[in-house]
């Protein structure tokens, strides 16, 4: 998973890619032990932060699971979009 950051407008992207791939899918709470994951997630939308997901990193049955806010990329646009980010942090 990357965050891409553009200083002078500041603007946020969560760009989940390889592995990261899979927190772009819907996720429920309680099963992975955080109930309040959904509020979470939402809170990146309350900031306009914007979401991306490396679409060859995911299975070809998990696409249709993907979250409907998160944009769907290939790996070549996601790298484009790394490359112009002022700040990139990854974790």
């Amino acid at each position: 998973m990357a965050l891409g950051l553009t200083l002078s407008n500041h603007e946020v992207t969560v760009a989940y890619v390889g592995d990261g791939a899979a927190a772009a899918l819907h996720l429920d709470g309680p099963p992975v032990q955080r109930p309040a994951l959904t509020e979470s997630i939402e809170l990146l939308d309350a900031c306009r932060i914007r979401e991306m997901v490396e679409l060859d990193a995911l299975h070809s049955q998990c696409r249709a699971k993907v979250r409907s806010r998160v944009e769907p990329c290939s790996r070549s646009g996601l790298v484009d979009l790394l490359m112009k980010a002022d700040v990139v942090m990854t974790w």
